[in-house]
């Protein structure tokens, strides 16, 4: 079954325009015809060769702008559920300096109304991470805002490692009297885990490697380039930090 949307403004090579007709299939856009096009003797934008159009749902959008769904980049949302309060809290795992080995799919609430009010403001995708207090958080997941099921809604359940820089682990552990008290501290403790990462990757590929270790498997993906590093920074000197480890480290 495909979608038709008649009508309506889309934002279209650099500018707004008048549509005559976008199809959507399997939730893909697969033809446009602008407004425009179709009064020049029905010349249409490229797209696939016109298919019958029975059994389509077709919307009329006079009048509104049609947009693709928003991606939010960035965002904790579901992993403490709105109005719920602090026992539903599950997006810092605060008690360890580096804790790569923790998921953010892990703890999603699909139940969360949260979803709902981002959908409805236009966001279909996110990139849900966890918090910011540890240097290294763990790993970030990426959902669509549908369903109830995690496993349905989910697009790939480790999207990237979570590293925070700037005030925030500063903060969580400098209120402890304890290490990492400084952005210098910070730093060092995930050059610390990436060290180790890369020296539990050669290991592993020896005879002598016998057992795994949790912090050190979740670590890999990254150092081998298969997701990316996800850093949260607070100043611009926090960014030139992040992107000095990643050179140092070749993270992507």
């Amino acid at each position: 079954m495909k979608t038709i949307l008649e009508k309506g403004i889309v934002f279209y090579q650099g500018k707004f325009q008048e549509l005559d007709k976008l199809v959507i299939e399997k939730g893909k856009i697969t033809e446009i015809t602008l407004a425009s096009a179709k009064a020049k003797k029905g010349k249409a934008l490229p797209a696939p060769k016109k298919k019958t159009e029975a059994s389509a749902t077709v919307i009329d959008c006079s009048d509104q702008y049609i947009l693709p769904g928003f991606i939010d980049a960035h965002t904790h949302i579901s992993l403490e559920e709105e109005g719920v309060g602090w026992y539903d809290a599950d997006f810092n795992e605060s008690f360890g300096l580096a804790t790569p080995q923790v998921r953010a799919f892990d703890a999603l609430k699909m139940r969360d109304r949260a979803f709902n009010d981002a959908l409805h403001g236009g966001v279909t995708t996110a990139m849900i991470t966890p918090g910011s207090a540890n240097p290294i958080g763990g790993q970030c997941c990426i959902v669509k805002m549908v369903g109830n099921i995690a496993e349905a809604a989910v697009i790939k359940e480790s999207s990237g490692m979570k590293f925070a820089f700037g005030e925030n682990p500063k903060r969580v552990y400098g209120e402890q009297k304890k290490f990492p008290s400084t952005r210098m501290g910070t730093a060092a403790v995930i050059r610390e885990w990436l060290m180790k990462a890369q020296d539990y990757l050669k290991r592993k590929k020896t005879k002598e490697f016998k057992e795994r270790e949790i912090k050190l498997e979740a670590m890999l993906p990254l150092i081998e380039g298969k997701i990316q590093a996800r850093a949260h920074a607070h100043q611009a000197d926090d960014i030139i930090t992040a992107y000095r480890i990643a050179q140092e480290f070749n993270l992507d």
